[in-house]
């Protein structure tokens, strides 16, 4: 399932879906690194039924930018 079908059908909140947005559309974020996030946040949903996007998506989205970048730069 997508995100914008999990959107679509309330498993993600409005105020989620918001925020998620948010960090997908920042600017500097590569496509490739939005297909990344996406993918982590939806595998997260679907491994775990408690995971919610709103339990530090941000920071983790922020962490995993960093440690990518980093390693490209390496």
């Amino acid at each position: 399932m997508s995100l914008l079908a999990r959107y679509v059908t309330g498993q993600i909140t409005d105020s989620q879906w918001q925020r998620l947005t948010g960090i997908l559309d920042a600017q500097g974020v590569t496509i490739g690194e939005r297909m990344a996030f996406a993918r982590f946040v939806n595998e997260a949903m679907t491994e775990q039924s408690s995971w919610s996007p709103d339990q530090k998506a941000g920071d983790e989205m922020t962490g995993l930018l960093t440690e990518l970048r980093a390693s490209r730069a390496a």
